[in-house]
């Protein structure tokens, strides 16, 4: 989805305003955060690190893209929705559904919130900001960030 969503940008820089899709700055403020007060994180692990800056791309994309995301019964069913950046260091985000049943989600904000709560806990500073981990939300679902090529 983001590949297109570029492709359009490409087409028409005016695509945001032409179609009305809302400033980021605007949903973030208007909207409340999913709360991941107390959740179970780990930074690093077996997740590759990727750019810190690509991953606040890939945030402000999701805050962007409208609906509710889906994803079918777990524990671990997967998907990326987000991949900023170029190869091979590009940042990946990914949800995943750890119930037992099918899982739809409030925003696509909902992750970038979880990237959100890895990110001020996981970046590590040095030339380039690194970043990488996961975060288990209280409700059966988990957030991914890590290195992927996109």
């Amino acid at each position: 989805v983001e590949q297109v969503y570029s492709g359009l940008l490409e087409l028409n820089p005016n695509y945001d305003a032409d179609f009305g899709v809302a400033d980021v700055e605007a949903p973030v403020l208007e909207r409340r955060f999913t709360d991941f007060t107390g959740s179970s994180y780990f930074c690093k692990g077996r997740w590759p690190h990727t750019r810190a800056g690509d991953v606040e791309n890939g945030m402000k994309y999701l805050y962007k893209v409208q609906g509710r995301p889906r994803n079918g019964a777990g524990p671990g069913n997967c998907g990326r929705v987000s991949c900023s950046g170029g190869n091979p260091q590009g940042a990946g985000i990914w949800w995943c559904n750890d119930d037992n049943k099918p899982k739809e989600l409030v925003s696509f904000g909902s992750i970038a919130d979880g990237c959100l709560y890895l990110m001020n806990r996981c970046v590590e500073y040095d030339t380039t900001s690194w970043v990488s981990g996961q975060v288990f939300h209280k409700t059966n679902w988990n957030v991914i960030i890590a290195n992927a090529y996109c």
